[in-house]
C-alpha cells in the first residue's frame, strides 16, 4: 500500500530561523491577516453594522481574486527552505498577505478620511491620522515580513498592495456611493428582524451613541423597578 503525502494547513503556517529575533518578531506580523479576519468576524457578531458587513465581504473577495490571480499567472515563490508540504504547491503572485493588509489600510482611510463625519477639531484629525498610520504601518510590516522569511519575492509583494489599493478603491466607492443609499431599505426587511443588522451611518460616534443609549436605557429601567418595589 503506498504511503499516503501528508499536507499540512497552513493558515498560521510561519517559519522562520531559530535565534533569529527580527524573523520572529516579523513572523507574528505575518499573522496580521488571522488576527483582522477574527476581529471581523467578531464585530460582525457582536455589532451587527452593515458598512462592517460589507467591509468583511470586501476582504473575503478581495481574497478570491487573490486566489484566481495566483492560479492564473502562476509565478512560483521564491526558492528557500521552508519545509510546510503546502507553501511546495502554491503559487506566489501576488502575495496574498501583502494585497489583504493594502486593501485593509486603503480602506480604513477611505472610511475616516471620506465616509466618517467626526468632527474636524484638531483631536479628531489626530485621532484619524494615527490609526491611517498604524494600518499602513502594518501592512507594511507584513509585506517585509514575507520577503524576510522567504515566502514571496519583493515584485510579489508589490504586485499584492498595487492589486489590494486597487480592490479597495473599487470596493469602497461600490459601498459608499452605490449600496449605502440603499441601507434603509436593509434595515427594514423583515428578515432583518432576524438577523438584526443595524446602520450606523448617520451616527457621527457610534461608541458614544452606544454609551448614552445603553445608560438610558439603564436608568429607564432602574426607575421602573423602583415604582414596582
Amino acid at each position: 500500500m503506498a504511503a499516503s503525502t501528508k499536507l499540512a494547513i497552513s493558515l498560521t503556517h510561519v517559519e522562520y530561523t531559530e535565534g533569529d529575533r527580527v524573523g520572529y518578531l516579523l513572523a507574528w506580523s505575518s499573522l496580521f491577516p488571522i488576527f483582522i479576519l477574527i476581529s471581523f468576524l467578531t464585530l460582525v457578531a457582536i455589532r451587527r453594522d452593515l458598512f462592517t458587513v460589507f467591509f468583511f465581504t470586501g476582504l473575503l473577495l478581495n481574497e478570491s481574486l487573490n486566489m484566481f490571480l495566483k492560479y492564473t499567472i502562476k509565478e512560483p515563490r521564491p526558492n528557500s527552505d521552508i519545509s510546510s508540504a503546502v507553501l511546495r504547491v502554491e503559487y506566489g503572485m501576488p502575495s496574498s498577505h501583502a494585497q489583504f493588509m493594502a486593501f485593509f489600510a486603503t480602506f480604513v482611510t477611505l472610511l475616516l478620511f471620506v465616509r466618517a463625519t467626526l468632527s474636524e477639531d484638531i483631536k479628531d484629525l489626530l485621532y484619524k491620522v494615527i490609526v491611517s498610520v498604524g494600518a499602513w504601518g502594518g501592512a507594511i510590516l507584513c509585506a517585509i515580513s514575507r520577503v524576510y522569511l522567504g515566502y514571496h519575492t519583493i515584485s510579489q509583494t508589490i504586485y499584492g498592495n498595487l492589486v489590494g489599493v486597487l480592490s479597495a478603491l473599487i470596493w469602497f466607492s461600490i459601498v459608499h456611493f452605490l449600496v449605502t443609499p440603499y441601507f434603509p431599505k436593509i434595515y427594514y426587511w423583515r428578515l432583518n428582524d432576524f438577523l438584526m443588522f443595524k446602520d450606523f451611518s448617520l451616527i457621527p460616534n457610534c461608541l458614544w451613541y452606544e454609551y448614552t443609549a445603553v445608560r438610558h436605557e439603564s436608568r429607564t429601567r432602574l426607575k421602573r423597578k423602583s415604582m414596582h418595589e
